[in-house]
């Protein structure tokens, strides 16, 4: 697994990123931290998500830019379904991939596990349904 990332226009290891944020403060200083309990990303190394950005293309590209933003009907039995039947098409050969789309189905499994859970928190908390919403209105998507 590479350490590398994108950090000012160029890619360089961790430790450099580090020490280029640490080299533009003073010396001895140190600026506030706001910080504490936000999300944090550094730990997930994007390249992973690759496959996954691919099951995201296709379903743009079957149906349209962003419709996984929208509420789904039986949302738990058809994301588990399609999850399971993904699985079971990857589980001997995690390579495997979708003919109809190219993605692994690997990749496609975790969509709709993604898509499941996604679901199901948007019907157990109003504020993130409304969050949704806010962004489907954003981003002007049809119904």
């Amino acid at each position: 697994m590479s350490d590398k990332v994108f950090h000012g226009g160029r890619t360089m290891t961790l430790q450099e990123c580090a020490d280029a944020e640490e080299a533009m403060m003073p010396s001895g200083a140190t600026g506030p931290k706001y910080d504490q309990g936000k999300q944090r990303w550094l730990a997930m190394p994007l390249i992973h998500l690759r496959p996954l950005a691919d099951a995201f293309t296709a379903g743009e590209t079957k149906y349209s830019l962003f419709s996984n933003l929208h509420p789904f009907e039986q949302a738990d039995r058809r994301f588990w379904d399609a999850t399971m039947r993904h699985l079971e098409l990857c589980q001997v050969d995690p390579l495997a991939t979708d003919p109809e789309t190219g993605c692994y189905h690997a990749a496609e499994a975790c969509f709709s596990i993604l898509m499941r859970l996604s679901n199901a928190r948007r019907k157990a908390d109003p504020e993130l349904d409304r969050a949704f919403k806010n962004l489907e209105d954003q981003l002007r998507l049809p119904a």
